[in-house]
């Protein structure tokens, strides 16, 4: 209650002896909260509320106004204690700001605002008189903001005034001058100070270049350097040849003049060679500069007397902030800077000490935390690394007692490799009956049924029978893509399982999930509680499944395998597209994307590469994810190509979007219509069934060809790795008798 006291006495004494105060808040009163009045032009305004802050110097006086939700809007306004209107006085508005929250991105300004506001209307196309304050966003966008209104418009200051970006209480100044100068103070230090018409550019020139001026005709604008004309090349300046014949080279004794030719000495750098000469460059006398037309007088220019005179009635806080704890405080709206100094001092200069104290306190105690929390994490790490290396000594010495031979006609890859395809039947399903006793696994065991007597999104025929099973063609899907991510990872090197995962559902659900984001309205294959774990259970068989089984059998069986799963893959690619793609969004009605063709055309082309897209962009199939500029800008891929020419295809051929129905005001409407007309008409399932057939057909060609392509890749890894194996067992054996010798 002190700093109470000694603040209505303060505002006694100022009304007496300094000029008026029109606003003044320290917020030590909890009703002081009530005259913010929250506007009514949006209904997402984060709440406001009064705090002193996680850590402060005073009880009472560190309380303050605080934004106290992330990533919200704030347009709250109070009204001065009486207007003002600055013509012929001083005007000062001071505030303190403390970001408490480490800001990344906020702005903590005041807007002045004129006595006809209706606060139920305050919003940011609101008129204000003064903006002042900080603004923050990244670690180079920051600036104070110094913006003051002339003749309607708004107008920041000419020069870039740096905010504090810490995490105390600072405060900020901003005075406005009867004789049109102002300053600019944080903390009680000037900033930046000058006259108003030379900071902010509403007034024309004083001066302007002389119209009538023209340039003399001997003026002499270039060029500022010019060889040396006294200047001549060195008697002993060698400037070619650069090549010389070498003068120790001999012809060789072998050397036949009837069949070589004549012999002549190869050549070698000049050793004398220096370079084209060239003279030496000095000022040119006659240079006199860049011509520029003399100063006149502005015949335009008129000074105005009201000038950075401003009519205020109220205070705004209009802000957004990502992170929210900023804490407004101290606010003043004076015409005394003397009143205003000692207002400062007694709120808060006597206590910036303290909370510099306090603050320190509380970092060496989060320190201290951070460090023990390190240090366990350390002490994890070595116990890991001593565990890892305990495991790699005993594989060493199991791999001592081994008897390897290196045979060219029988690798030791090959062998490991027989030895894995040879494992019994029964050996791998008394290894897979292990999992029937997690949780997922049962799950899975009484969900499948149901999910195979389940459609997909409707029927595709019109007596409603379903042409594609989801149970069925959903569990081929997923074998497809976790056969190609498995030959990926093959091919560039194996990765953590998880990782191997994650990319796994991101090729299988990329589509559905980028469409979901844009239309926000969930795939209807995103809803099941049982596709995910299909999906990844295809994955974890095909990964580790004991001897590489389902694997290797479809390796063996390529490239039928492949062009039976590509096949499989078109048929859901093409009715997705269409069905799950285009469909969805000409069914979202009273919506204004149900009509929009692009909407269409970008859903299902999306829809049927969304995963390649994010692969393009984030290289999550890699090692080290890494965000790159996408080459489907400058190639683009074939999922790509042939979804955008499905979902066209599909639009053509069932006349779905016609421009006297969807663009009538467009030009030439009718005759494109005529020409659309000529396309073969499709119904709905007719097309759906004829999108997954071109699909498969494209699919399962590509598959074939690339099958081969793959078979020698893989040969040549495996030959790269037998190599590198044989080096090393010759290597190790080297060094044996090397070392036995010894």
């Amino acid at each position: 209650m002190r700093c109470s006291f000694g603040l209505a006495a303060l505002a006694a004494l100022a009304s007496s002896t300094y000029g008026r105060v029109y606003y003044e808040e320290t917020f030590s009163d909890p009703a002081s909260l009530d005259t913010f009045i929250a506007t009514e032009a949006r209904s997402d305004l984060g709440a406001i509320k009064l705090s002193k802050g996680k850590w402060f110097s005073d009880d009472e006086n560190s309380i303050g106004l605080q934004v106290s939700e992330d990533a919200r809007f704030y347009a709250y306004s109070a009204k001065l204690n009486r207007p003002f209107n600055t013509k012929g006085k001083d005007f000062i508005v001071q505030f303190t700001v403390k970001y408490e929250q480490d800001i990344d991105c906020g702005g903590a300004y005041l807007k002045l605002l004129p006595p006809t506001l209706d606060p139920a209307k305050f919003d940011g196309e609101s008129e204000y008189e003064v903006m002042f304050g900080p603004d923050i966003c990244g670690s180079t966008n920051r600036r104070v903001h110094a913006i003051i209104n002339y003749n309607g418009t708004n107008n920041q200051i000419d020069k870039v005034v740096q905010p504090r970006g810490d995490q105390l209480t600072h405060q900020y100044t901003f005075w406005v001058k009867p004789d049109k100068t102002f300053e600019i103070r944080i903390d009680n230090k000037v900033q930046e100070e000058g006259k108003i018409e030379e900071f902010w550019k509403v007034l024309p020139e004083k001066q302007v270049a002389d119209p009538d001026a023209k340039k003399p005709e001997e003026w002499v604008d270039g060029p500022a350097m010019i060889e040396d004309p006294e200047d001549e090349k060195p008697e002993d300046w060698v400037d070619g040849p650069e090549t010389v014949p070498d003068t120790e080279a001999q012809k060789p004794e072998d050397w036949d003049d009837d069949m070589d030719g004549d012999w002549e000495a190869p050549v070698v750098a000049n050793p004398e060679y220096k370079g084209e000469w060239k003279p030496r460059m000095i000022k040119n006398p006659e240079y006199q500069g860049e011509w520029s037309a003399p100063l006149i007088d502005n015949p335009n220019y008129e000074d105005d007397e009201d000038l950075a005179v401003f009519n205020i009635g109220y205070i705004g806080l209009d802000v957004w902030t990502v992170k929210s704890g900023t804490i407004f405080d101290n606010i003043l709206i004076t015409d005394d800077i003397d009143y205003a100094s000692q207002f400062g001092n007694s709120t808060w200069a006597d206590y910036v000490e303290k909370e510099i104290e306090v603050k320190k306190a509380i970092d060496e105690e989060e320190a201290e935390k951070l460090e023990a929390e390190r240090k366990v994490k350390e002490e994890e790490r070595k116990a890991k690394e001593e565990a890892e290396k305990e495991k790699a000594e005993d594989a060493d010495e199991l791999d001592e007692n081994d008897d390897v031979k290196v045979d060219a006609a029988e690798p030791v890859e090959e062998k490991a490799e027989d030895e894995s395809r040879t494992m019994s039947a029964a050996d791998t399903c008394e290894r897979l009956s292990v999992l029937s006793g997690y949780p997922m696994m049962q799950h899975l065991a009484s969900a499948y049924p149901s999910m195979l007597s389940k459609q997909w999104v409707g029927s595709i025929t019109d007596d409603g029978a379903a042409l594609l099973p989801i149970g069925i063609f959903a569990t081929l899907h997923a074998i497809r893509v976790a056969y190609e991510v498995r030959k990926g990872m093959q091919l560039a090197g194996r990765q953590p399982l998880l990782q191997e995962l994650f990319t796994m559902l991101t090729f299988s659900f990329g589509g559905a999930i980028l469409t979901s984001l844009m239309l926000g309205r969930t795939q209807p294959w995103l809803e099941s509680n049982t596709t995910v774990p299909v999906y990844a259970t295809a994955y974890l068989l095909m990964a580790c499944m004991p001897g590489d089984l389902l694997y290797l059998f479809l390796r063996r069986t390529a490239p039928i395998s492949d062009v039976f799963l590509a096949g499989v893959d078109g048929l859901i690619r093409g009715y997705g597209v269409t069905a799950a793609g285009v469909d969805l969004v000409r069914g979202m009605q009273g919506q204004a994307v149900s009509h929009s063709l692009v909407a269409w055309i970008v859903t299902g082309t999306v829809l049927g590469s969304g995963g390649g897209i994010i692969d393009d962009f984030l290289q999550i199939s890699r090692a080290r994810w890494a965000f790159r500029t996408p080459s489907m800008f400058t190639s683009v891929s074939l999922d790509i190509k042939l979804s955008f020419g499905a979902t066209l295809g599909y639009i053509l051929t069932t006349h779905a979007w016609t421009f006297a129905e969807h663009a009538p005001g467009f030009p030439l409407s009718s005759t494109l219509d005529a020409v659309l007309a000529m396309v073969p008409h499709l119904s709905d399932h007719e097309a759906h069934v004829i999108s997954g057939l071109l699909c498969s057909a494209v699919l399962s060609t590509t598959a074939h060809m690339r099958a081969g392509q793959y078979a020698a890749a893989e040969r040549a890894s495996l030959a790269t790795a037998r190599r590198k194996k044989t080096d090393e067992v010759a290597s190790d054996s080297g060094a044996d008798i090397e070392s036995d010798s010894e």
